[in-house]
């Protein structure tokens, strides 16, 4: 594949692989057009987008789960809020937390918090919505979940 032909990537890291396989299925049920990355840890997420950076690829967005070990959602957040390869990055942080510590630190960063819906209808709603953050300069209206 040329990069011509490749697809924009949405990069996925969340510790759990059940919500990453369930998540990744949604996603490409809503819209194919993209490439679906999953790092289980956000030490694996930085080395997989060193890697994109080292091909000039960076993904259209990264959803974030909160609670993970080696490095937690809060503390890739800052890493991409203020690392200039990374700020541009939209980022939606995706977690079954309701901390609402984790919404203020969301909020302080101007990064949407959606918790993870229950059903699989749910799962596919919040994906199509998380898909509009791809779209320059769109600012998605409150997720429905």
């Amino acid at each position: 594949m040329n990069d011509t032909t490749m697809k924009p990537s949405v990069l996925l890291i969340d510790d759990d692989p059940d919500d990453l396989f369930f998540l990744t299925e949604a996603f490409q049920q809503v819209d194919d057009n993209y490439s679906y990355v999953e790092a289980y840890d956000g030490e694996a997420a930085l080395t997989l987008l060193k890697d994109m950076k080292s091909r000039n690829e960076q993904p259209a967005l990264i959803v974030l789960d909160i609670n993970m070990p080696i490095l937690s959602g809060t503390e890739l957040l800052t890493i991409f809020k203020d690392n200039p390869d990374y700020y541009n990055i939209p980022v939606v942080v995706f977690t079954t937390s309701s901390s609402a510590l984790d919404r203020q630190y969301c909020r302080q960063y101007q990064v949407e918090l959606i918790t993870k819906p229950q059903s699989h209808k749910g799962l596919y709603a919040v994906a199509k919505y998380m898909l509009r953050y791809c779209q320059p300069g769109v600012v998605p209206s409150k997720a429905a979940s």
